[in-house]
């Protein structure tokens, strides 16, 4: 019996290309490791991420253990502990693991530029700065 694929599989470079894939039996994997890391035995992987990412984001357990659960379908045997010894790019990890969760729970993300820690909201509060958005240049003037 083939795993129930959630989202089309999202590619993340690691040690090598690999392919992020959220499954059902990645969930359940992701879950037990959190309850596990966290000695809560009843921790709710459906519950956790959004109250993670209502707090600003995913803590550095959970993006690991999603990431790990993502990744086994590759390699069945990969632990968690050898996951973590992984070459990778941190950035990049947290952008993978928080896409592909948004993508699980068809989430749209109205702020883009929130994703790299600047929302819209913060480019209104910013104030004009002359010669960058204003339209006015003093450098040109000559008076």
């Amino acid at each position: 019996m083939s795993e129930v694929e959630l989202i089309e599989p999202i590619e993340i470079e690691l040690d090598k290309k690999r392919q992020l894939k959220i499954t059902l039996a990645g969930m359940i994997q992701a879950e037990r490791k959190l309850k596990q890391l966290r000695g809560d035995p009843m921790l709710s992987l459906w519950l956790l991420p959004m109250e993670e990412l209502n707090a600003g984001g995913f803590s550095v357990e959970t993006t690991m253990a999603l990431l790990w659960a993502g990744l086994v379908h590759q390699d069945k045997d990969l632990t968690f502990d050898e996951m973590l010894e992984l070459p990778s790019d941190p950035k990049e990890i947290v952008a993978k693991v928080r896409d592909a969760f948004m993508r699980f729970y068809k989430l749209k993300n109205p702020n883009e530029a929130d994703v790299v820690g600047e929302t819209e909201t913060d480019d209104k509060k910013k104030p004009s700065q002359p010669g960058l958005n204003s339209g006015h240049s003093p450098a040109l003037n000559s008076d």
